[in-house]
């Protein structure tokens, strides 16, 4: 079986990281190509080949699979299936792409890209929806041949430089309790909640990994209640999931989520999470996390308490789950199970 995968641009976003990681999992038992269009932020592979966009070619027939990955990718694979019939076509839905688009663009832009990206959608062979909640929102959107297949994710071996940081935090955290959040600055991240629960625990810090949009306004709201010697922003950080070890808890108060990739490296790293109680998180776990209402700081605090004591449990019962429905080999056979049943 040969199988092309395609993303945008090999800039670690969410799902790039799960095509790459998928890519190198289904190498193992067929023959896979990654391709991309564009380098983005100083990022290279020599594992990928670059292509464009815009080229018409007859290639495309060595494979059985084009598997893509985002807007871009989804219309390129549409386009290239017209002149090239026989390859099946598959796309992962990432996230409830609808949604997302308004919350990052322009109305316009929004309305443009979700009526071209359900017109990319329409003559795939597959779609994957990488949650159940996603495969009944697609399913609504009258798409056909949705199935659920979860996301995997490896946790990534700590770099020198993650080393030498995790000394510097932990000396810095002390021996008071370290929640983390890793991920993007925005509102749909929920991250202001935090700051009422730091108000209300005076013996907890707080670390965050990764920028966004709104990472000025949220330094102002530190600075605002004086916090700034319990709150550690760092940033973005090259594999910075590796930094998990350092934390007690793990801390999700997303509104909405596609699926979280950092709680899968938090079930591998031994850490337990909190996460808001919001319909992805019921339905993806149970006795593994912790779920409360972040915007209810007496029952956020309890849940983060409860977490740090039941840790073994938690640790324990997370372990056990990622073994059973998220680990490398578990996804990757679900993966070439469609793949066989496509052609």
């Amino acid at each position: 079986m040969k199988i092309a995968q395609l993303i945008p641009s090999p800039a670690m976003t969410g799902p790039v990281t799960v095509a790459h990681e998928l890519s190198q999992l289904l190498a193992k038992k067929a023959e896979v190509d990654l391709f991309y269009f564009d380098e983005k932020n100083g990022y290279r592979w020599t594992n990928g080949r670059k292509i464009s966009f815009f080229k018409l070619s007859r290639k495309w027939r060595e494979y059985d699979i084009l598997h893509s990955h985002t807007l871009r990718p989804d219309l390129f694979s549409a386009i290239q299936k017209t002149f090239n019939p026989g390859v099946r076509t598959v796309a992962t839905l990432h996230n409830f792409f609808p949604v997302e688009y308004r919350i990052e663009y322009p109305i316009p832009h929004a309305i443009a890209g979700t009526a071209f990206h359900y017109l990319a959608l329409k003559n795939k062979d597959a779609l994957v929806a990488i949650t159940p909640e996603m495969k009944r929102y697609y399913q609504g959107k009258r798409l056909q041949n949705v199935r659920y297949i979860p996301n995997t994710r490896i946790l990534p071996q700590p770099t020198e430089y993650i080393r030498q940081l995790a000394l510097r935090i932990s000396d810095w955290k002390g021996n008071s309790i370290l929640l983390m959040t890793i991920g993007t600055v925005n509102e749909r991240k929920n991250l202001f909640t935090i700051i009422p629960l730091l108000i209300a625990n005076p013996e907890w810090k707080w670390i965050h990994i990764g920028t966004g949009p709104l990472m000025t306004k949220l330094k102002e709201k530190i600075s605002d209640q004086k916090l700034q010697h319990r709150v550690l922003l760092q940033g973005h950080i090259d594999g910075g999931s590796a930094l998990l070890p350092v934390a007690d808890v793990l801390l999700l108060p997303s509104l909405s989520e596609g699926f979280p990739l950092v709680v899968l490296e938090a079930f591998q790293a031994g850490i337990p999470v909190v996460v808001n109680d919001i319909r992805t998180f019921q339905e993806l776990f149970s006795s593994e996390v912790l779920r409360c209402r972040p915007s209810d700081v007496v029952q956020f605090s309890s849940a983060v308490s409860a977490a740090i004591h039941q840790k073994a449990q938690l640790t324990e019962a997370a372990y056990r789950r990622f073994q059973k429905d998220f680990s490398p080999d578990v996804v990757s056979a679900a993966y070439l199970s469609l793949y066989e049943n496509l052609l």
